[in-house]
């Protein structure tokens, strides 16, 4: 690459703060080994001027990539989302969701009727679904749109994707990013976990992440929506209770009884639709 044009890559307000935020201002291995992420996030930072999303850069296992966030109409940024296709917030919740399945009626009901209670009675503390079904049958589309609805009416919601929060926890060199990762969790109005049962669970993400993330949630009543491919006990005995260097019913069920006190289940059916042709 042209060595001026490089330069002006690196040296773009948002892209030097990122690489002195991650210490790597002056590691030319790093820098070169990601200037086709540093470019690219330049190009859409530019393209994303009055668009209805705002790009950011995040470092992943010693990659650069580029993550989204929603903006509202009035200049907000209301949706805290790792790991989830920004453009299906802007999808109608109503009229972009195929509810015809018999085994996808159950759930879309029980959000539908969760998100029309929650703006009608924000302060009132209602249960959240927990959504569990096979594969592809649609749970994280629908997570996502009562995301989307529920930030057009204003309330703030974090949706994070089970294995993309790991993978940020687990490789981020930064304490403070952290620790503000694990903050957007809890304090979120809505909080919103996809694909739950995902990803290798250490101690510390077990016990001081999710754990106190459900301990927080419950304490000041603040609503979470889960999908998971297993229901609740099978989630408890399958994956809360294994981490990478313990095995530890008790405090697996410990977590199961937050989750039970935020969230009611509700299954969800039908094909694989991401195989669907």
């Amino acid at each position: 690459m042209n060595p001026e044009l490089k330069q002006s890559i690196i040296g773009h307000p948002e892209v030097s703060a990122f690489l002195e935020r991650i210490h790597r201002s002056n590691d030319e291995v790093f820098i070169e080994n990601n200037l086709d992420s540093f470019t690219k996030f330049i190009f859409v930072l530019s393209d994303s001027v009055d668009k209805d999303f705002t790009p950011n850069l995040e470092l992943s296992e010693e990659k650069v990539v580029i993550s989204y966030n929603q903006i509202l109409s009035d200049g907000t940024q209301n949706i805290f989302n790792l790991g989830i296709d920004p453009k299906l917030f802007a999808m109608d919740f109503v009229n972009d969701f195929d509810d015809s399945a018999d085994e996808r009626i159950m759930a879309y009901v029980a959000v539908y009727n969760f998100v029309n209670s929650y703006v009608e009675k924000p302060d009132e503390f209602q249960q959240g679904p927990f959504i569990f079904g096979d594969f592809g049958v649609g749970k994280t589309h629908l997570l996502a749109l009562a995301a989307g609805f529920l930030s057009k009416n204003g309330h703030s919601v974090a949706i994070v994707n089970t294995s993309n929060l790991i993978d940020r926890l687990e490789r981020s060199e930064d304490y403070t990013e952290r620790m503000r990762i694990v903050g957007e969790l809890k304090s979120a109005d809505v909080l919103m976990i996809d694909d739950f049962g995902a990803g290798r669970l250490t101690d510390w993400l077990r016990d001081e992440v999710f754990g106190m993330v459900f301990e927080i949630r419950m304490i000041t009543k603040k609503p979470v929506l889960v999908s998971s491919n297993f229901d609740i006990e099978t989630l408890t005995t399958d994956y809360l209770t294994y981490t990478n260097k313990s095995n530890d019913s008790v405090k697996a069920a410990r977590i199961k009884e937050r989750i039970n006190f935020l969230t009611k289940e509700v299954q969800m059916g039908g094909i694989n639709r991401r195989n669907k042709i």
